[in-house]
């Protein structure tokens, strides 16, 4: 089915969006409406990553924020005209949503939102084990949009009434705003349970005995943690793509061009980093911190070794803004990971570390001095 056939699309398309103005205090009510309606599944999508490192967090968050933060700046803009008094369409609009489609649509979008609100409740609570009336309060405004828009399909389906359109014009266009609000919601809940299972952890824990081997556990360990990351910064890479392909097409002079080139040589480097980091999410063996098991006398040892010291212990100390960590004989680095065994390192140059495994990391002097405070 055609999507511009619908006439919720028809609503928005020729009352909403393609009718712009100066708004007034109404945009303030909708900018609130949007910090209590995205606040919720931000935050808790970045409770459900649950990554090990607070940088690979934002990273992994980073794309559904800048999608989200753009579309509140446009749906504050335009909303905030609708839903204000300087709107001169309101006797067109009245007119235009006598329509049983419209309240069907609107049931359909209703049950659209319960699905997707449920899955997004279910999925919260396995993960940050928060109550469901906390989950389900911080979603009551859109619950009572729900509310109401079963009560005034009922009364237009069922009972051939017109009680909505006995209500002020300006309430009748924040009940098209409240549809619009179902509708972000809706998408907002998906883009958190698209993201969660792209980016979360999901490395089987290494149990000395079990199934999964020591070497097992360390591929899957590594790759974790490259795979989200790396898919995060490879969209991240595409969206920079997608806006030079903007500019490309709305350049008029040189130096719009000359910032177009620019754009797309960033999107380029962003790219090709995030495909590395997949690259080796698929392939983890290939990884300096594997290969570094081997140059010990036994790489099951070393394996359990990191476990213990990686998974089961707290960190010696850590370094400023979730950077890596030092524990008793590892050296951990993120974004990417790294993971460098403390007796390997056989010289250090300033800030330079090297060691017998052919590796060797630079680090911030911050940083630097607690390497070498943890160097035997």
């Amino acid at each position: 089915m055609d999507i511009k056939e619908l006439f919720l699309y028809k609503l928005f398309q020729m009352y909403v969006f393609n009718v712009l103005g100066v708004a007034d205090t109404a945009e303030w009510l909708v900018m609130l409406q949007l910090i209590l309606g995205f606040f919720l599944p931000m935050m808790t999508l970045y409770k459900l990553l649950n990554r090990r490192s607070t940088v690979e967090r934002w990273v992994c968050c980073m794309i559904p924020s800048v999608m989200i933060m753009s579309a509140a700046i446009l749906e504050t803009v335009v909303f905030g005209y609708f839903c204000s008094d300087a709107y001169s369409l309101y006797d067109q609009l009245r007119w235009f949503l006598h329509s049983g489609n419209f309240f069907k649509e609107s049931l359909v979008l209703c049950g659209l939102f319960f699905v997707c609100s449920v899955l997004f409740t279910i999925l919260s609570r396995k993960v940050t084990n928060a109550s469901v009336f906390h989950l389900v309060l911080n979603q009551i405004v859109e619950y009572l949009i729900v509310a109401l828009v079963l009560w005034f399909s009922y009364d237009y389906l069922i009972k051939g009434g017109r009680a909505l359109f006995k209500i002020d014009d300006k309430l009748i266009r924040w009940y098209v705003y409240g549809l619009w609000t179902l509708i972000r919601q809706s998408v907002f809940y998906l883009l958190c349970i698209v993201c969660f299972l792209l980016f979360y952890e999901r490395s089987p824990k290494f149990v000395d005995g079990s199934y999964v081997s020591s070497d097992e556990w360390l591929a899957h360990y590594l790759s974790d943690n490259y795979r989200g990351p790396g898919t995060s910064v490879l969209l991240y890479g595409l969206l920079f793509c997608w806006m030079s392909v903007m500019c490309f097409k709305d350049s008029r002079n040189q130096g719009e061009y000359l910032m177009s080139y620019v754009i797309a040589a960033l999107a380029a480097v962003i790219i090709i980093a995030g495909l590395f980091m997949i690259f080796f999410a698929v392939f983890p063996k290939l990884l300096g911190s594997y290969k570094m098991i081997f140059k010990g006398s036994n790489a099951d040892k070393m394996t359990e070794q990191i476990y213990r010291e990686l998974e089961q212990e707290r960190p010696l100390q850590e370094f400023g803004f979730g950077r890596g960590f030092v524990t008793r004989n590892f050296i951990v680095l993120y974004l990417p990971l790294r993971i460098y065994y403390i007796p390997f390192c056989y010289k250090r140059y300033g800030n330079w570390f090297y060691f017998s495994d052919g590796r060797r990391f630079f680090v911030h002097e911050c940083d630097a001095r607690i390497v070498r405070s943890y160097m035997r």
